[in-house]
This record gives structure tokens, sequence and C-alpha cells, in this order.
């Protein structure tokens, strides 16, 4: 076998070892019975999952993030489709200055968008509702990815197909929902799926828009982890983990893995 060969190999296999070792390091800590993370655990417990189901202040921002990550999907993925339909299928003046302002969210630092953010609503609108906030963070957060996303899928639509439906008698709104839009729903799923991921996960701007009526999941983690280290907030990981298994299990269902790694590829290029 080739020396080339043979490194490429080695490389795969320590990247995927590398993805995968958090992965049992939570679970042995999150059952661990000890109050340090310690692994291999010396025993089994269901402790830190029934502290973390208890704390009131967990699954009250646990249940804040989920609402505003379906929020946050249905804003994104109605805009992007709308955008991304005017990107692909029509060509105007600005468009290059107006598709790269679309992207900017994904060049500038969510610190800085936080920071920007929050001197805007707070400091001179005067809007101090956290979750109106967040959720007009997120949506410019999440925006990017789900243009990114369907826009991929309608530049691969044949769109004498609704031209063609046009000509028959078809209206235009009728033609869009029954070919377009089942033709382009990869791409709306992946986008739905891009933003909740997104939305539920971040934390760097949260942190500058969270407060006391709204707080999510990471903000809660990161204060909890800086106050204290237990294993409780690996039993948040694990909910979080089991979510995202969920999502996984509804995309193979729904449009397919590979689909969808074709479109996450076109999404990075």
């Amino acid at each position: 076998m080739e020396l080339h060969k043979i490194l490429v190999k080695i490389v795969l296999a320590f990247s995927v070892v590398f993805l995968l070792i958090p992965l049992p390091l939570t679970v042995g800590i999150v059952f661990s019975p000890e109050t340090t993370p310690t692994f291999p655990p010396p025993g089994f417990s269901l402790k830190w999952v029934n502290k973390f189901i208890q704390e009131e202040v967990f699954i009250n921002a646990f249940r804040v993030s989920l609402i505003l990550a379906a929020v946050v999907v249905s804003i994104s993925v109605v805009t992007g489709l709308l955008t991304s339909y005017g990107m692909v299928r029509y060509n105007f003046r600005g468009k290059d200055f107006l598709n790269m302002l679309f992207f900017m969210p994904l060049i500038v630092p969510a610190v800085v968008t936080g920071s920007a953010l929050l001197f805007l609503l707070r400091g001179i609108l005067g809007i101090y509702i956290s979750f109106f906030n967040l959720t007009i963070a997120h949506v410019i957060l999440t925006i990017p990815f789900s243009i990114r996303a369907i826009a991929a899928t309608l530049s691969g639509f044949d769109i004498t197909l609704e031209e063609s439906a046009k000509v028959l008698g078809s209206s235009g709104l009728r033609a869009f929902r029954r070919i377009t839009l089942p033709m382009i729903k990869p791409g709306i799923i992946a986008a739905s799926v891009f933003a909740f991921v997104i939305s539920l996960d971040e934390v760097t701007a949260s942190v500058f828009l969270s407060r006391s009526d709204a707080l999510i999941l990471p903000v809660v983690l990161l204060t909890f982890m800086r106050e204290q280290v237990d294993p409780t907030f690996a039993a948040a990981s694990i909910f979080l983990i089991l979510i995202y298994t969920i999502l996984i299990f509804i995309i193979s269902k729904t449009i397919g893995l590979s689909v969808f790694i074709g479109l996450l590829e076109k999404r990075t290029r």
C-alpha cells in the first residue's frame, strides 16, 4: 500500500476518534455518582440527570431555548426562502452588494454582533425585552445559512416546470406552492435544521442580550460552570445530544442524509 494512502487513513481514523471522544466522556460523566467529573465512572447513578430536571432554572431556560429556536426557524426560513428566490431568479443592480450584506454575519464575529445589538436595541431604541432581542440576534446569525441552503436547491431547480404550469393556466402563487416548494423541500428542511441548531447552541451573542426575563440554556450553563463544576452540565448536554439525534433521524426519513450532506458541502463552498 502506498504511503500517502496509509497517511490518509491514519488522519481519517484520528479525526473520527477526535470527533467521537466527547460523546462517551459526556455519557460516562453524567451517569457517574461522583461529584467531580470522573471518567471512567466508578459506578452508575441518575442523580445528575435528576438534579438537572429538578432545577427550575435549567428547565425554564431549556423551554425558552426551544421556543426561541422554533420562532427563529420560522422567521429565518421564510426570510431565507423569499430572499434566495429573489437572488436566484432575478438580476438587478446592487445584487452582489446585497448578497454580500446577507452573508456578513458569517464574517463578523458573534461577539461584535451581540455588543452592537445591545447598544442598538437597549441603548438607542430602549428595548429591554430579552426574548425579542435574542430573536433579532439569532435571526441575523441564522439567515445566511437559510439563504445558502435554499439557494442551493433553487439553483438546481428547472424553472421551465414552473413556467409550464403558468402557461397551462396556473397562477404564479399556485405554481410556486404546488411545484416549486415540493421540489426545494430538501433545502427548506436543511435550512430549518441549520437555524434550529445554531439558535439552540448560540451563546456568544446571547450573553449580551439575555436577561432574567428570558434566560436561555447556553447562557445559564455558562453562568453555572463559572460558579461550580459538577456533572449537571453534562446532563444538559445529554438532552441536547438527544435533540440532535432526533433531528438526524428526521433528516434521514425526510430528505436523506446523503442529500443533507450534499447541501452542507454546497453551503461551505
